[in-house]
């Protein structure tokens, strides 16, 4: 396979992190996240598709987006003192 035939249309981890308007340390992070980020390597560099990157970051976004209202937490605070919940001073 020549270097033309090989679909990849970003190369690097700069190209990679500025498709996702992110930076090289999240890109890589979420690399190794749950669904991981849709990149190979090839050669010794990463490689990816645009498209996948693309259909990737949406399918992220498909959950909630902001977090579920929920209670505060009681929780004990070094002193020994219960902090938190519906009883608050």
């Amino acid at each position: 396979m020549t270097h033309e035939a090989v679909p990849w249309d970003l190369r690097g981890w700069g190209e990679i992190a500025a498709a996702l308007g992110v930076s090289v340390v999240t890109a890589r992070r979420w690399e190794r996240g749950t669904p991981p980020l849709p990149v190979s390597r090839f050669r010794g560099s990463v490689v990816a598709v645009k498209y996948e990157l693309t259909k990737w970051s949406e399918a992220q976004l498909e959950g909630p987006v902001e977090p579920a209202e929920t209670p505060d937490p009681v929780v004990q605070n070094v002193w020994g003192d219960f902090v938190g919940g519906d009883e608050r001073e």
